[in-house]
Parts: C-alpha cells; sequence; structure tokens
C-alpha cells in the first residue's frame, strides 16, 4: 500500500533512475490539445503516452487531482503559459494601431469628430476605436494558441510532467516503475504547478508529490501556486 510505501524514507527520496527511458516529458503545446482533452478522465491509452518522450529535464511538474473537470484546469494553465504573452502582445498591437491612427500617418479611419467638455471647455476630437477593438482579439487568440504560435516559429516550449502522459499506462511493470519514481520526475524538475483546490489535499498522492519536493529540499519559490477557483470563478 502507498501509506506503508511513503513511511520508508528511502522510497521518498527515491531520485535515481536504473532505466533513463522512464524518465519522461510532454511539450506543454501538446497538453492543450483538443482542449485540454488529457484532463478529460484519469484513463490512459498508447497514444496518450506516445505524446511525450523520453527526456534529461523537465521544465514543470503539474500537480493535480482528477477529481476536478478539465474546464477548471486548462484556463488556469493557460494564463500560466501564455498570459503574459498575450498582455505583451496585445499592448504591442495597442501600440501599433495607436500610432496608425495619428493624424500625422492617418492610416486607420478614425470616428467622426464630437465635442467633449474638458476642463470647463470644449474640445472637439476624433476617437479610433482601433484599440478597444484590436487590443481584446488580439489577447483572445494569443492566451489561446500562443503554444501553437511557438511550434510554428519553432521556438522552444516548456517541457512538463502530466502522469497520465509521462507514465505507461499500458504497460504494467513500467507504470508500477514510473510510480515508484515519482521521485526522480520530481528531482528533475524546475518547478513544482499545484493545480489547487480545496480538494487537493485530500488525494494522498498530491499531499505525497508536495511533501517529496519539500524533501528534496527544492526553493519555495520554485513552488507555483494555481488556486483554480481565481480564475474560472
Amino acid at each position: 500500500p502507498l501509506s506503508r510505501e511513503l513511511s520508508d524514507p528511502t522510497f521518498l527520496a527515491s531520485t535515481a533512475l536504473s532505466d533513463p527511458t522512464l524518465l519522461r516529458g510532454v511539450d506543454i503545446a501538446k497538453v492543450f490539445t483538443g482542449v485540454g482533452r488529457v484532463f478529460r478522465s484519469s484513463t490512459g491509452s498508447q497514444s496518450d503516452f506516445e505524446a511525450s518522450q523520453v527526456t534529461a529535464r523537465l521544465d514543470d511538474f503539474i500537480s493535480h487531482n482528477w477529481d476536478t473537470s478539465r474546464w477548471k484546469k486548462i484556463p488556469t494553465l493557460l494564463v500560466l503559459y501564455n498570459g503574459k504573452a498575450a498582455c505583451l502582445c496585445s499592448f504591442i498591437a495597442g501600440l501599433v494601431l495607436a500610432a496608425l491612427q495619428l493624424d500625422d500617418l492617418a492610416l486607420l479611419p478614425k470616428l467622426p469628430p464630437a465635442e467633449y467638455r474638458v476642463a470647463g471647455g470644449t474640445m472637439v476630437m476624433a476617437e479610433g476605436a482601433w484599440c478597444l477593438l484590436g487590443c481584446p482579439i488580439v489577447f483572445v487568440i494569443v492566451l489561446l494558441f500562443w503554444q501553437d504560435i511557438r511550434v510554428c516559429l519553432r521556438l522552444r516550449r516548456s517541457v512538463v510532467f502530466v502522469d497520465k502522459l509521462c507514465i505507461d499506462q499500458g504497460n504494467e511493470a513500467r507504470k508500477t516503475a514510473g510510480v515508484h519514481h515519482l521521485g526522480a520526475f520530481l528531482h528533475h524538475a524546475r518547478r513544482f504547478v499545484v493545480l489547487w483546490t480545496p480538494q487537493y489535499f485530500t488525494r494522498l498522492w498530491c499531499t505525497y508529490e508536495l511533501a517529496c519536493w519539500m524533501h528534496l529540499a527544492k526553493p519555495l519559490n520554485s513552488v507555483v501556486f494555481c488556486p483554480l477557483k481565481l480564475i474560472t470563478a
């Protein structure tokens, strides 16, 4: 039983891999495939496992519980992995659109001039609505498809651990070996991403993963705590 194995310090500290091919990671772009269908259920297939590849290091270890809907997990992961790029791209788009509608360039049309009351006086201004229209559109597109854009541009993407994809579900011996070497996955990961819900610490595996991370003396700032309710409320 897991509870008995966890009481053994050697199990908690098991970071050595007798078989290096057990250490696998998956491109974060593949995690978002099919609107995150990987999180639809805990049952894995051979095609799920083949989405991952042998790796020497992991950028992130994604820790979650299967009782939580994928519709809560995916928006949170999109914000985590695509949010900064979405904000930056929408900001740049705003600057470009604002410049293109300046009177000196006048490459984009403006709304008809209107009179506005400003500081007790009046001012005639022609508003440009391009930023109001363009920036949200750019933000949403980049938020949803940034990893696909990185694939097209051949930019490096994060390599992450997701249990269903990185542990062989079709071979019982390799599945057992992968589970017993979760400490090795954690040891080779740069960050520990917690998809937190109130049920998270009621799951023994989730508690074990975080306890193992702390046991490995990883920096506290390497834990990325993501309360799902903040994004999906």
